[in-house]
């Protein structure tokens, strides 16, 4: 499949889709939409129709979009409680499946989904689109090459915001005139984890990515729609980990690291920013230049589904595979039973 077109159908027609991933698409070139698919009929209809497809391609059944053949792949943009049965039913009807972060509710579903995979033989990628921010990949660089020098501190932060993360937006008027179910829990410790799942998980990937696995979890503590503090074991240091609920219009997260012989600071934008890459600035210990590179113009969710489609036409794992995927979810439910007092 090197250079045959990508043909993908599209599964969930919310916010995530009309605002990113079907921007991101329409602008790579060799990937065709072929078809969308949502619980609301008339969402469906208005969100094909909005990006020129034939109503007859508009679904309010998602697995249609599996029984075509000519789909070759799948972005499953569908509520988090769904991402295990929509991707494993995708991998085995031979689709290629982007996820929508987070992977899965719990990390039993997140192993059963790259069970499918391997059976499958597919690509299964999580889209944890500040993990392809080039502002991200200049501060792996840092660090693999040794530039910061042995890493001493870190620290993750998130300070939500109000309404700050679709900033630059193009903004969808497309929603159903249809009541939205009630999904998010009752109880406190499935919705502790929910909370981290969707507030979080991008930071959890990006640590991993930039720092590696830690090697256990000290503390977390939970102050219910107030904060959510955290410190990971990196054995020679511990990285802190920190979300506060704010009503702040500014969108603030990133990861500060320090080294002995540099310290970084990254500053993620907006989301759906486009073409907008983080901020990375560079403090010398030695000589206390302080710099900030100019990087290129690129959108993270562009560059995102670019690496998603080169690697199924490549068959190269994603680097935010399902493999890669199953520890943001174990270390969401090591801080839910750590903040929730749970000893087993």
């Amino acid at each position: 499949m090197k250079t045959q077109t990508i043909r993908v159908g599209v599964i969930g027609c919310g916010n995530i889709a009309q605002h990113a991933h079907l921007p991101a698409m329409q602008r790579i070139p060799g990937v065709q939409l072929m078809a969308v698919a949502d619980n609301f009929a008339d969402l469906a209809q208005s969100v094909a129709g909005s990006v020129g497809l034939d109503p007859k391609n508009a679904y309010n059944e998602w697995r249609r979009i599996l029984d075509r053949q000519d789909i070759d792949a799948v972005l499953n943009l569908s509520l988090t409680i769904y991402h295990e049965d929509v991707s494993v039913a995708a991998l085995q009807a031979g689709k290629h499946v982007l996820v929508e972060k987070p992977m899965a509710v719990t990390s039993d579903e997140a192993r059963r989904m790259v069970a499918a995979q391997e059976k499958s033989g597919k690509v299964l990628m999580i889209a944890f689109n500040h993990t392809y921010d080039l502002a991200s990949e200049y501060v792996k660089d840092l660090i693999t090459t040794g530039q910061l020098g042995d890493i001493i501190h870190a620290e993750v932060f998130f300070y939500d915001d109000k309404d700050a993360w679709d900033a630059g937006a193009l903004r969808s008027s497309l929603t159903s005139t249809q009541p939205k179910p009630k999904w998010w829990p009752d109880d406190p410790k499935l919705g502790l984890l929910h909370y981290i799942h969707n507030y979080d998980s991008h930071i959890i990937n990006l640590m991993r990515y930039l720092l590696g696995e830690p090697q256990g979890l000290d503390y977390c503590r939970w102050q219910p729609w107030k904060q959510l503090c955290a410190v990971l074991d990196y054995g020679s240091y511990r990285v802190i980990f920190k979300n506060v609920h704010t009503k702040q219009r500014r969108f603030e997260k990133g990861i500060e690291i320090a080294g002995t012989k540099k310290r970084v600071i990254l500053d993620l934008a907006p989301p759906l920013e486009r073409y907008t890459p983080g901020k990375v600035t560079v403090i010398d210990a030695e000589t206390q230049a302080v710099t900030t590179p100019l990087l290129e113009y690129r959108w993270p969710f562009e560059r995102e589904q670019e690496h998603f489609y080169a690697c199924i036409r490549e068959g190269k794992t994603p680097r935010t595979s399902g493999h890669q995927g199953v520890n943001d979810v174990v270390i969401a439910e090591q801080m839910v039973a750590m903040a929730m007092g749970d000893k087993k």
